[in-house]
């Protein structure tokens, strides 16, 4: 059976992003023959790089977001991203959390309630909470002082409780 032949191209990507060979490419191919175009019948943007730099294509534009930054649809044909938000068939939730820069799941080790307890128990604390300054409805304030009831919390940031 021929595949289709789909081109592709992308903007905006990390410096390691192999446009062979990422999350994009290794699902599309699998459906479609994918080329790498400079005359492409998709742009895949992402934020990293040139800004407005998917305005210079001409074809459907897919924002491709791995950060907290909601996708302009009046730039963006469809977008993958970090909210969780409704957008008919333009829009697909995708956090990057789970994913390496190149687009690999990644895998995470399952522990056991004992395993977990016994790394906890070998911290000097328990986790960052970075903030700059108080909040007007104080609970940003009281947040830390009950996980400090709990273990030591480590707040680096220009407000220090």
């Amino acid at each position: 059976m021929n595949k289709k032949t789909i081109k592709f191209n992308f903007c905006g990507f990390w410096d390691s992003f192999n446009p062979k060979n990422n999350l994009f490419t290794n699902i599309l191919s699998k459906h479609f023959n994918v080329e790498i175009s400079k005359e492409p019948d998709f742009i895949i943007a992402s934020n990293r790089g040139m800004h407005f730099e998917y305005l210079k294509y001409d074809c459907v534009r897919i924002m491709f977001m791995g950060e907290n930054i909601s996708p302009d649809f009046t730039c963006f044909d469809y977008a993958i991203g970090f909210d969780d938000i409704q957008f008919n068939d333009r829009y697909f939730r995708l956090p990057f959390a789970f994913y390496s820069d190149d687009g690999v799941p990644l895998k995470f080790e399952q522990l056991t309630l004992e395993q977990a307890k016994e790394i906890l128990d070998k911290k000097n604390y328990f986790c960052n909470f970075i903030y700059g300054h108080k909040s007007s409805h104080g609970l940003r304030e009281g947040l830390y002082t009950e996980l400090n009831k709990y273990k030591e919390v480590i707040c680096p940031g220009r407000f220090n409780p």
